[in-house]
């Protein structure tokens, strides 16, 4: 009780160590001068601009690139970066499982995304040899080969047309 007339505070509170209209001074942020501020709700710049006036300018980091990933699908997804991956180390190692345990997949995994693929595909995109003396392996059929190459151009045609509409939209 003594302490509440003394600090204006009850025993268990810490004192304000300001005044009611004082506020500590804040701290800035040291790496606040690192990024450009935002420059408001894209929907205030679109009433902006009905107006006439100019929206603020938003600007990118200077790192930013434009970033997609294809898929093919028929009544699903079956076909990208992973499955195309998979396919490139399955024709480079002769084999599913170690495509897989180069991938980080289980080989249940990388044998489900073949076996859908094929499935959607209607035709058969490996060839699977089983062990003997030789050792079994798996190969690309031509029309995997021809799937995978043809991917792989698609691929770098739409990331040249990305890049191109990029530097038209936001220059560099």
């Amino acid at each position: 009780m003594e302490r509440e007339k003394e600090t204006g505070t009850a025993f268990f509170q810490a004192p304000v160590p300001f005044l009611k209209n004082e506020r500590p001074q804040e701290k800035e942020c040291p790496r606040k001068k690192e990024y450009p501020q935002k420059t408001g709700h894209p929907q205030k710049q679109r009433k902006q601009k009905e107006k006439g006036e100019e929206p603020a300018p938003h600007f990118l980091p200077s790192q930013t690139r434009p970033w997609i990933q294809l898929r093919l699908e028929a009544s699903r997804t079956f076909f990208g970066p992973g499955p195309c991956e998979l396919l490139e180390w399955v024709e480079k190692t002769g084999s599913i499982q170690e495509a897989c345990a180069r991938m980080g997949l289980s080989y249940s995994k990388g044998s489900r995304l073949i076996r859908d693929m094929e499935r959607e595909l209607g035709w058969p995109v490996t060839v699977r040899h089983t062990g003997g003396t030789g050792g079994g392996g798996t190969v690309l059929t031509d029309g995997g080969k021809r799937l995978v190459n043809r991917y792989r151009r698609l691929q770098a045609e739409a990331d040249r047309a990305v890049e191109e509409l990029y530097r038209k939209y936001f220059g560099e």
